[in-house]
């Protein structure tokens, strides 16, 4: 893969408006899959939430201090809000569809390997032709370190409370619930339960939605669910076979079959 390195007058200028900005926050897609700890080296320097797009969530959601969820059709959390609230959103690797979840008031910048990806889903103010890990990394330097981190804390505090209640509706006291809500299992995974079993007789299915806000994974090395996220979850039948009617990741008693879907 060659590298691609964004123009020093791309990156200052994004510098200058990173560090003219009162509240920056990130936006990250796929394209962040190499480029985790720059990305979050980043936000901690900026004091900048980090958001994805479903395709994103499986690179830059673990150990990520400065999470707070995800925007889309399937969004949950602070996400929607910590874009609506920066005076900057820094769109990284992604190529978002949905752009009636972009805020068009907002000041946006984009770093995308592929240029026909700039602009394309929403208004520019800035583009930055380059790898996201390159980028990342030859900016640093360049940005100062924010003054105050009440924006960071506010959107993350608030992601925490979205979180709270949303899982603690689904997950509690339904230990001995057959079928187990999805969600639960979801819950139970990202705590590292491996050893509870999370089924019991057969036929239970895992339906497309809220059970992927909870499918996180734990740690770089620990996948929770083997299936990868799956854009627009294309072919569902085919890729994760059919349960009841038009329901993907059925399971039949005798094998597992992938039950994750993605944007």
């Amino acid at each position: 893969m060659p590298r691609v390195i964004p123009d020093a007058e791309s990156l200052r200028a994004l510098a200058d408006a990173i560090n003219a900005a009162r509240r920056v926050t990130i936006f990250a897609g796929a394209g962040t899959a190499a480029a985790h700890d720059d990305v979050i080296a980043l936000a901690d320097k900026v004091a900048a939430p980090i958001g994805h797009s479903l395709r994103g969530k499986e690179h830059i959601q673990y150990d990520n201090p400065f999470d707070v969820g995800m925007s889309g059709l399937l969004g949950y959390g602070a996400c929607q809000a910590a874009m609506d609230g920066a005076d900057l959103l820094l769109m990284l690797g992604t190529d978002f569809p949905y752009d009636q979840f972009l805020p068009h008031g907002v000041r946006t910048a984009q770093v995308d390997i592929e240029p026909t990806r700039l602009g394309r889903r929403t208004r520019m103010d800035l583009a930055v032709l380059g790898d996201v890990g390159e980028t990342v990394r030859a900016l640093l330097p360049l940005v100062e370190r924010a003054q105050s981190r009440q924006f960071l804390e506010s959107m993350v505090s608030r992601h925490a409370r979205a979180m709270s209640g949303v899982i603690g509706a689904y997950t509690k006291d339904v230990e001995r619930h057959t079928p187990i809500h999805p969600e639960y299992a979801g819950d139970a995974g990202r705590r590292g339960l491996r050893g509870r079993r999370l089924h019991g007789g057969h036929g239970h299915v895992q339906r497309v939605g809220r059970p992927v806000h909870h499918a996180q994974r734990p740690a770089a090395r620990d996948r929770v669910f083997p299936a990868r996220l799956d854009g627009q979850c294309r072919a569902a039948r085919d890729r994760c076979g059919a349960g009841p009617p038009g329901t993907p990741g059925h399971r039949d008693g005798r094998r597992w079959r992938a039950v994750d879907a993605s944007w």
